[in-house]
């Protein structure tokens, strides 16, 4: 990792050398038995409260970074994992392509490069594979693609669903925003939640719809262990300012987030008191910045916009001041089982003042910000613990065994849930 993020920086691209973090000496990977029969990846962005109430601030897929900070191997696990749930796709075809898609403005570019050649390394145990950009025409049976989300979606087309890749049929994906861009393209379509493509190509599994419904993911955290955060559905910007103002009238905050957006677009916060002027002057500037990142078509993908009531953590001491934090805990999913691993735990900028609600004071998203480490935290578990890091958070031994137990319940509820509503009839 550390290579490429020399020769990234030497090219002049902005990074957060995410070699440079620490990792646990060991491994410390955390399992749970749960009722799955099949593979699936996500990242849960969970915290705890001002009240001591574990919360999931929202669950990623296969979109998600900072994995490799939580285990001395890196991503080795997660890149396992991903050819692991492949496997038949790759052992049955002739030739076929994997995709490691990032968003084009990401700091963390050289974790994911570095994923991207472990995936090559394990592919080619069992195929003859090329390693390359999009701008690889590849000759060998199977190639792993990593560039851009755009780059890499402007070379795949769609056959009943099934996806090909430059005529490479597609064996697996990694990160399932490329679901929404095909849509802006016209590539597949969409119904609510739901793609009509093969989810099962996905590393997300049949969670890949899941994890652009933000509003879902926090129903499904009921009797969890997890605190469900309340949100509201607005599919118009009249039914968001309504929304907004719906919980501000409870003197609570309120957050905007866009559906199928990274990095932070779209996202936005509203304390009690805020103007309906002042609301839809922000609604609208944020439309413009997701139009401005995502094209033109944004607009099909970019609705509903959910409504969610804030929800403050502890604050994490930095010097004399309190942040705002979460952590990221991996999930793969197996069948029978979820191993978790915990990540990472990330600061907001700055120190949060109540009542004062500001992307640098209530967003921890690294994207568009100047390239630091300095708001990251790990290794936050070591020899089945929590570490001083996580400790410093309010998470000691009898929360951290209640914040893995509702993540393996939310990963079990997910799993039932996508089994039962969220796979397309594609992928049936």
């Amino acid at each position: 990792m550390r290579l490429t993020e020399l020769a990234l920086q030497s090219g002049g691209r902005q990074i957060i050398p995410m070699s440079t973090v620490s990792r646990p000496a060991i491994s410390a990977c955390f399992s749970r038995k749960i009722d799955t029969d099949g593979y699936a990846f996500c990242g849960i962005d969970a915290m705890v409260d001002i009240d001591g109430r574990p919360r999931i601030i929202e669950v990623n897929g296969s979109n998600a970074g900072l994995t490799s900070l939580g285990d001395p191997q890196g991503d080795r696990r997660r890149a396992e994992h991903q050819v692991q749930a492949a496997l038949g796709r790759i052992q049955g075809a002739d030739r076929g392509a994997v995709l490691i898609c990032f968003a084009a403005d990401t700091l963390i570019v050289g974790e994911i490069m570095a994923r991207a050649m472990l995936v090559h390394e394990l592919v080619l145990q069992h195929r003859q594979c090329q390693l390359g950009s999009a701008d690889l025409d590849p000759t060998d049976p199977f190639v792993v693609a990593v560039d851009t989300v755009e780059r890499i979606a402007s070379h795949v087309t769609s056959v009943a669903g099934r996806l090909h890749y430059r005529d490479y049929p597609v064996v697996s994906v990694g990160n399932v925003n490329l679901a929404a861009e095909l849509v802006r393209r016209g590539i597949i379509e969409r119904d609510g939640a739901d793609y009509a493509v093969d989810c099962n190509i996905f590393h997300d599994g049949r969670l890949a719809p899941l994890i652009h419904d933000k509003g879902m993911q926090q129903i499904l955290a009921q009797g969890t262990g997890f605190s469900p955060v309340r949100h509201l559905i607005s599919m118009n910007s009249d039914e968001l300012v309504a929304a907004v103002q719906s919980i501000l009238r409870e003197e609570r905050a309120a957050v905007i987030k866009p559906n199928a957006t990274s990095g932070g677009a779209g996202i936005d916060f509203f304390g009690p008191g805020t103007h309906e002027a002042d609301i839809r002057a922000t609604l609208d500037l944020q439309i413009e910045k997701v139009k401005a990142k995502y094209g033109p078509e944004a607009g099909k993908s970019m609705w509903p916009i959910r409504v969610f009531e804030f929800a403050q953590s502890t604050g994490y001491p930095v010097g004399t001041d309190h942040h705002l934090w979460d952590m990221r805990v991996s999930c793969l999913i197996r069948p029978g089982e979820v191993e978790m691993t915990i990540c990472g735990l990330r600061i907001c900028p700055e120190p949060f003042v109540p009542g004062q609600y500001t992307r640098a004071t209530a967003c921890s998203n690294t994207t568009g910000r100047m390239p630091s480490t300095s708001r990251f935290r790990a290794p936050l578990a070591e020899a089945d613990a929590p570490t001083a890091l996580m400790r410093a958070a309010g998470v000691d031994d009898q929360m951290f065994e209640r914040v893995l137990d509702a993540c393996a319940a939310w990963c079990e509820a997910a799993w039932r849930h996508a089994s039962r509503n969220c796979f397309s009839e594609v992928s049936r």
